[in-house]
């Protein structure tokens, strides 16, 4: 029987020294844990996403090892993210939502000066 075929093994992008597991779409490299930790750990490429690649989408919950785990983790995390964009975007949402009405709520008082203005010059007029 022939051996079973491996899908290629990819060389990190920045080391050229260890196996690369993750993708960085924003990077548009491919990385080792190891590199992946040292570019993502800087504030400034902290928000980008990072993905395991060629990897099942999602492992069966029997499997064991690293790699699964990781791919367990890496999904859970990118749900985390949504649920954590959707809370950020909720809160900017309720503050522009809170800006409008102050506006609305400033402009109705300049407009009950500006008539109670125009009543009293009225009232004075006719004394």
């Amino acid at each position: 029987y022939p051996p079973l075929a491996r899908p290629p093994r990819l060389a990190c992008e920045r080391c050229n020294h260890r196996i690369a597991l993750v993708t960085c779409a924003e990077c548009a490299l491919k990385y080792c844990l190891t590199c992946d930790h040292h570019v993502h750990s800087k504030p400034a490429l902290a928000q980008h996403l990072v993905v395991l690649f060629n990897m099942p989408e999602q492992p069966s919950q029997d499997e064991k090892g690293l790699i699964p785990n990781m791919v367990r983790a890496a999904r859970a995390k990118d749900r985390l993210e949504v649920i954590l964009n959707s809370v950020k975007s909720k809160a900017e949402l309720r503050k522009i939502e809170e800006a409008i009405q102050l506006e609305k709520e400033l402009e109705e008082e300049a407009e009950r000066e500006r008539k109670a203005a125009e009543y009293a010059a009225a009232q004075s007029k006719e004394k």
